[in-house]
């Protein structure tokens, strides 16, 4: 077989990054629901046949918004951790409330992100290498290594951060959820919460 040509190569990665860019689109004005192999060509003007060039299902086409959704919550969480000087609990303080904000900024790309069943068993190790949640593993990692975080057997920085995520996950869909458009301060609480537990890993 041929190798395409530079120029191929580029229309192909053109015409893939218009995909999924509409198909972001969609989810954000309709949620996942609305997602459709058809409206997403009509959105472009492109044929729905044509579509399954580039993906071979509607399946594989969310599974690359999720990894997208991911590299964008990583780079949102490492640009909100990068403070020159500051402690490793301000440092965690920092990476929560910027999750949390980001899954308020765009909560259907948020929930499609941790809606999809992944096609196969993960392990805490395995996630532990996502770009997102990875993030969150360093500031942790890094706590201990300076001595500001204590660890346990059976507890160290793997178990911390998954505490971590999963408090901070349950405080955003809560937020989507049952408290949207609550009159309570969620962001002075959540703070507050994230404060706490940053002290409480102190050594």
């Amino acid at each position: 077989m041929t190798e395409p040509n530079a120029p191929h190569r580029r229309r192909y990665a053109r015409t893939r990054q218009a995909i999924l860019n509409a198909a972001q689109q969609i989810v954000a004005e309709r949620g996942i629901e609305g997602l459709s192999m058809r409206e997403l060509a009509d959105r472009i003007d492109y044929s729905p046949s044509g579509l399954y060039e580039y993906f071979r299902s509607k399946d594989e086409l969310v599974a690359t918004l999720c990894v997208e959704g991911h590299a964008a919550l990583a780079q949102h969480l490492q640009t909100a951790q990068n403070l020159p000087g500051a402690s490793a609990s301000d440092r965690l303080v920092a990476v929560g409330l910027a999750y949390l904000a980001f899954a308020a900024e765009n909560p259907d790309r948020y929930r499609m992100m941790f809606n999809t069943r992944s096609p196969e068993p993960v392990s805490l190790e395995h996630v532990s290498t996502s770009p997102s949640f990875g993030v969150l593993v360093r500031v942790v990692h890094d706590g201990v290594e300076t001595g500001e975080f204590w660890t346990q057997k059976g507890y160290g920085v793997l178990e911390q951060a998954y505490y971590l995520w999963a408090l901070v996950h349950g405080q955003a869909m809560l937020g989507l959820t049952m408290f949207a458009g609550s009159p309570t301060d969620f962001d002075v609480l959540n703070r507050r919460v994230l404060e706490e537990v940053a002290a409480g890993l102190r050594a």
